[in-house]
């Protein structure tokens, strides 16, 4: 609920600059950044992002402050497509991972560098980025974020089979503990694989309502892709070979 976050986080900003507490503003732009990724307010989630890293300075012991805006600033140049910016944050992220043995500064890192090689176009690098975050994953929610990306890069290498398992696997967990902000991408990349295995209503229905759960929430960078998604399918039925009466 990306529009709702970006509200009430908006109003804890703003509680938060005007009462001068710093760790308030920090974690609110922090959380701001990913939001405004996906709402495609990328100036302003970059902003707020390197505000968030300058107060994290302030607070060396608050681990999460730090790695979290960073990883934030990470996504938001996914979405913009700056692969560069995504690999030397993520290698910032391994970094400090290591440096202070923190495996969710060590997830997020191995999972940007996923999505980086994801953008490249190096399929198989991003699997093994995905992966190597999974294992190092010490908790239950934070390995369903490179699961979702592992599946992806399966999908787009054409290994149907591989990315349904994973993609399942992926949706039935973020559905079980109400992580849709996973879920509905999930459903998203699920869809064409099932049209492509021939279950074209079930794979239909699925993308008809991962849009409109993206277009309600104002999650445009997916949105957007799921209409690629659905030109794509249009395409390949309309100049694909003449079907039998059946």
């Amino acid at each position: 609920r990306t529009e709702e976050a970006y509200g009430y986080l908006s109003k804890a900003l703003d509680i938060g600059d005007k009462a001068g507490h710093q760790k308030v503003v920090g974690y609110a732009c922090t959380w701001l950044t990913w939001v405004c990724a996906e709402l495609g307010l990328f100036d302003d989630g970059i902003g707020f992002g390197e505000r968030a890293q300058t107060i994290a300075e302030s607070f060396a012991s608050d681990q999460y402050l730090y790695f979290k805006s960073l990883g934030g600033l990470c996504y938001i140049n996914f979405c913009k497509g700056d692969t560069n910016r995504i690999f030397e944050g993520a290698k910032r992220l391994l970094e400090y991972g290591e440096r202070n043995a923190n495996n969710r500064s060590k997830v997020l890192g191995h999972w940007m560098e996923g999505f980086g090689h994801l953008l490249v176009g190096n399929m198989k690098s991003s699997r093994e980025r995905c992966e190597k975050a999974m294992e190092v994953a010490l908790d239950p929610a934070y390995p369903e974020f490179p699961k979702a990306t592992l599946g992806m890069a399966y999908m787009f290498e054409n290994q149907f089979q591989e990315a349904e398992k994973i993609l399942k696997s992926s949706l039935n967990f973020s559905e079980k503990h109400g992580m849709g902000q996973i879920s509905v991408i999930s459903q998203c990349f699920l869809s064409p694989i099932l049209i492509a295995k021939g279950d074209m209503k079930q794979g239909a229905e699925l993308l008809e309502e991962a849009r409109k759960t993206m277009l309600k929430n104002g999650r445009k960078v997916w949105y957007a892709l799921s209409e690629h998604f659905l030109g794509e399918m249009n395409l390949q039925i309309a100049t694909g070979p003449k079907p039998a009466l059946s």
